[in-house]
């Protein structure tokens, strides 16, 4: 019998297409486009600067690359999954690491892993939807403009179907972020 994911071993086995496999010594680096290039990182690299999230497997923070002052979303994922929620975030980091090519997608810097966890280093976007939507509706008392939502829209579509084109996910888990050009 083949043995099952793990966040302390990072063993996935490759798919059918052998598309995909995980190996640990690939991670424990860091690439961040005109900051620095594949270089080690360690968790004393990292300076927490707030919680940003939490969801089912972990929490989100925004965290400092010290070497590089880079600020940057780290995603904790908790060693303490079960086996399908090992398998999830597994998966989440493989499509998170393969969808460099799309620029609807979130940016992949790097992972380490520390005491068992998994840390997914990704790029930093400036708001959720969610938080777009209360500062529109409720604070400036004005609904999304169509156009707006025409351009959310046509991103999430192109994401999900680079997703579903190029690595064979349907991705039922996303969220929707902006990053500050978004608008311009």
């Amino acid at each position: 019998m083949p043995q099952r994911p793990t966040l302390q071993g990072i063993s996935l086995k490759p798919n059918k297409n052998n598309e995909s496999s995980f190996c640990k010594e690939s991670y424990n680096q860091i690439t961040i486009p005109g900051k620095c290039d594949q270089q080690s990182m360690e968790v004393m690299d990292l300076q927490k600067i707030c919680q940003i999230g939490v969801g089912s497997f972990g929490f989100v923070n925004k965290t400092r690359h010290i070497p590089t002052g880079h600020i940057m979303a780290v995603k904790w994922i908790r060693s303490t999954l079960n086996k399908n929620q090992e398998v999830a975030a597994l998966k989440d980091l493989d499509v998170v690491k393969q969808s460099l090519e799309c620029p609807y997608i979130v940016k992949f810097y790097g992972a380490l892993f520390h005491e068992g966890s998994c840390l997914i280093c990704m790029e930093l976007l400036s708001s959720s939807l969610e938080e777009f939507y209360k500062i529109a509706h409720r604070c400036l008392r004005e609904i999304i403009p169509e156009d707006i939502l025409g351009k959310i829209v046509v991103a999430t579509i192109l994401a999900l179907d680079y997703l579903k084109s190029n690595l064979k996910v349907i991705h039922r888990g996303w969220n929707i972020w902006k990053n500050p050009s978004f608008f311009a």
